[in-house]
């Protein structure tokens, strides 16, 4: 809660009070990279990167299993110039 901890915001309005009231909508790309800067946005994105790492190595931990259950990618389609 970037307010007040301890009240419930709604996303939807949060959005529109970031987007709408504080960029250009119409031509957001001055604001690409500005609009949610802070003294946390370092955290935030060595956060994302971590998680990043994680959805992959999942990712390929899932495919591995199904590869050693036997399941296989089926064979391409013919097409029209085959």
């Amino acid at each position: 809660m970037w307010l007040d901890p301890g009240e419930f915001e709604v996303l939807g309005y949060v959005v529109h009070v970031l987007f709408d009231d504080f960029c250009d909508a119409d031509d957001p790309s001055f604001w690409l990279g500005k609009s949610l800067e802070s003294p946390g946005w370092p955290v935030v994105l060595a956060v994302a990167a971590r998680l990043a790492q994680v959805l992959v190595k999942n990712d390929l931990a899932a495919l591995s299993g199904l590869h050693e259950a036997g399941h296989r990618r089926p064979a391409l389609l013919p097409t029209a110039d085959a």
